[in-house]
């Protein structure tokens, strides 16, 4: 048997590639390749803001529970854990190799 799609199409601007879900805040961040920006929407899709990571080449970052958040970051080949909606580096760890996701 097939999937059936239930809900409604959602269109928003994801800025670039993997985004991710913060629950301490139920917002859903999206990074900016190019630059250092992370944009902001709550559970509705709607744009809320957006603030400086201070983390370039994001391909993708999940928040957590103490207001942190996680980056893969990808022609660094790390993983990096930053402060509460900030730029902040709490720690980095390089995996070796091109860096694409973070959950």
């Amino acid at each position: 048997m097939p999937p059936k799609y239930k809900g409604s199409v959602v269109t928003m601007e994801t800025y670039s590639h993997g985004g991710g879900y913060s629950p301490k805040y139920e917002e859903y961040w999206y990074p900016g390749w190019a630059g250092t920006t992370i944009y902001r929407f709550n559970k509705s899709y709607q744009y809320l803001g957006a603030f400086d990571s201070g983390q370039p080449q994001m391909m993708q970052l999940w928040g957590d529970t103490d207001c942190t958040y996680y980056t893969a970051n990808w022609g660094y080949n790390t993983i990096t854990k930053k402060s509460d909606k900030g730029s902040s580096t709490l720690w980095t760890y390089n995996i070796g190799s091109t860096a694409g996701a973070v959950t």
